[in-house]
């Protein structure tokens, strides 16, 4: 949202801007308390009326502050009128020192986080770790954050540490327009409520983190031509058919199904394909609403 001439210019937030977001959001994960008293008009095309009944408008006023120890002021303010805190953190390198300063005045306001892990997408295609690796990359930052929040929290609050558990921390790449979280994959996965709980605990496990979601997306960085296809993944099937074949053995995929028009010539360079796959499956804005 930089758009001072100076922003634009050093590449950085000098200034905090806000934007109003709306969106459709299921019931169920509205407690009774929060959910709204007036209805919130939402732009565009909410569907079918038994998708109205499903789902509760939910209005997300988004305010980017800035990053740079210069601008300190400006972070605090913004942190005065919020309720969280989103706290992105790069994969490979982990929680930087301004992070830290910022994560401070978060928590000293008593500013709720979330944890977004960002370019997870250099974990697979630069460093080419496996999904082990990733996962435990993943993990060491999700330590590191909860280490450094445990240590500054207020006392009198309750304990403000994230975890994939609790659905507080989400991972993506900004590169690529992707995030996933485990409240995204429950949402596709299974609609009774007695049995969500079930599955978060399921899904939060190690091994099944790492078998149902990230080697699924692994697969579709080599569906789509960024990482050498496997023998054994039917590396004759052109790219569009790769990833049909692989979103229909991923159980929390819907029905999403690309068209002989996605390898249109626009989307010829394998990183521009992936964007464009990973934008519509796991879409940013579903994971961190």
């Amino acid at each position: 949202m930089d758009s001072l001439k100076d922003e634009i210019d050093r590449g950085i937030t000098i200034k905090s801007a806000s934007v109003t977001l709306n969106y459709l959001v299921k019931k169920a994960l509205f407690d009774e308390k929060d959910r709204p008293i007036h209805p919130i008009k939402v732009a565009g095309d909410v569907g079918s009326q038994e998708d109205s009944d499903e789902h509760l408008p939910l209005q997300v006023n988004l305010i980017d502050s800035p990053g740079h120890i210069d601008f300190n002021a400006e972070v605090t303010a913004a942190l005065r009128v919020t309720d969280g805190a989103l706290v992105v953190v790069d994969a490979i390198e982990g929680k930087a020192v301004q992070t830290e300063e910022v994560l401070i005045q978060a928590l000293k306001e008593g500013v709720t986080p979330v944890l977004m892990i960002n370019k997870v997408d250099r974990l697979i295609i630069e460093k080419q770790l496996s999904p082990d690796e990733v996962f435990d990359r993943m993990q060491c930052v999700i330590d590191d954050v909860n280490d450094f929040i445990a240590t500054h929290q207020m006392k009198n609050l309750p304990d403000q540490r994230v975890s994939l558990l609790q659905g507080s921390v989400c991972f993506g790449s900004g590169y690529f327009g992707w995030a996933c979280s485990i409240d995204g994959i429950l949402d596709r996965l299974h609609n009774v409520a007695k049995e969500r709980a079930q599955l978060r605990k399921s899904l939060a496990k190690r091994d099944h983190f790492i078998k149902n979601v990230i080697i699924p997306i692994v697969r579709m960085h080599r569906a789509c031509g960024v990482l050498p296809v496997l023998k054994k993944e039917k590396s004759e099937l052109d790219r569009v058919s790769r990833v049909n074949e692989l979103l229909s053995r991923i159980p929390w995929s819907s029905n999403l199904r690309l068209s002989r028009k996605d390898n249109d010539s626009s989307h010829t360079e394998p990183r521009k394909f992936l964007k464009k796959v990973m934008m519509e499956w796991l879409p940013a804005a579903d994971a961190l609403v």
